[in-house]
């Protein structure tokens, strides 16, 4: 069973192609990677995928109520993380948990 499908599948960006004519089909308890040269759109294609990027042209259909998830290549972490325990209780109520933990 298809849960995904792209139908010639174009991508433009600042007059540049990224992707042309692009068609593939993602079946149910199959793996699908995308595999190929730095620069070859895997992410945009990928983008177009889950939605967060619009084809210039060419068709993708979703079997309905799909979820799909996404890990970013790149992402942007607060340098606050990761906190340690006490620190995090402590934002949570500066005052109530000030004293119960002063002596970890």
């Amino acid at each position: 069973m298809t849960i995904i499908e792209l139908k010639n599948i174009f991508l433009k960006i600042n007059n540049k192609e990224i992707l042309s004519d692009i068609s593939l089909k993602i079946n149910r308890n199959e793996i699908t990677t995308l595999v190929g040269i730095n620069g070859g759109g895997k992410t945009s294609l990928a983008r177009i995928i889950i939605g967060s990027l619009t084809a210039t042209k060419g068709k993708v259909i979703c079997q309905k109520n799909l979820k799909i998830g996404h890990m970013p290549q790149k992402i942007n972490v607060d340098n606050t993380i990761p906190l340690d325990v006490l620190t995090f209780i402590k934002l949570t109520n500066q005052n109530k948990f000030s004293e119960d933990f002063s002596s970890w």
